[in-house]
């Protein structure tokens, strides 16, 4: 949970997060605009991450690994 006061944005915005060592920037869609293009920095394996809000008006963060890791040699 990030504490954060409540805004309001007339543009989707961009949302930084580290996941395992990877910076993602997750984008957040407003009504009626396009949604951005998500991004990731860092040499790990990559996760799907999205941010979506809630019923309770808070913005939740899923995130899980884009694909199964790969089984080890020999």
């Amino acid at each position: 949970r990030i504490p954060l006061a409540p805004t309001r944005s007339k543009r989707g915005v961009r949302l930084y997060v580290d996941v395992a060592g990877s910076t993602y920037e997750i984008p957040v869609r407003t009504e009626g605009q396009p949604m951005p293009l998500a991004r990731r920095w860092g040499a790990s394996d990559p996760h799907r991450v999205a941010a979506n809000g809630n019923t309770k008006g808070r913005l939740v963060i899923t995130t899980a690994p884009l694909w199964e890791p790969k089984s080890g040699v020999g």
